[in-house]
């Protein structure tokens, strides 16, 4: 009987991913973030999400979590959401990883960051 091939969690990546779907690369990122999401965008609320995550420069890798809050408006969907990131960085100094997230498209406001050093 053939064996069955590993179940992978859910999650967006520029970079492959391994068999277990972890973080291979970039500095591991815990955020909660409140961002647009362009209405009309073709998926579902969390794959829109992903999106725009995925577009922030030096983002390697995006697993949405909790999608904590949703508030329609006329163009676009504000999402307030906790995700974790591999983000492309020199160092772990969190008002890096802030600093790189506050400059993508769509993001709005990063009220938590946690950045795992170890």
């Amino acid at each position: 009987m053939a064996a069955e091939a590993p179940k992978r969690t859910e999650q967006h990546t520029n970079e492959p991913s391994n068999e277990t779907g972890a973080l291979e690369r970039g500095v591991p990122v815990e955020a909660t973030v409140t961002l647009r999401v362009p209405r009309g965008a073709m998926g579902d609320l969390p794959s829109g999400v992903r999106e725009v995550l995925a577009g922030v420069a030096g983002v390697e890798t995006v697993d949405v979590g909790e999608i904590r809050a949703v508030r329609p408006t006329s163009f676009d969907i504000r999402v307030d959401v906790a995700a974790r990131l591999g983000i492309a960085l020199e160092t772990t100094d969190p008002d890096a990883a802030r600093e790189r997230l506050l400059d993508g498209f769509g993001i709005e406001a990063v009220e938590a960051l946690v950045v795992d050093v170890g």
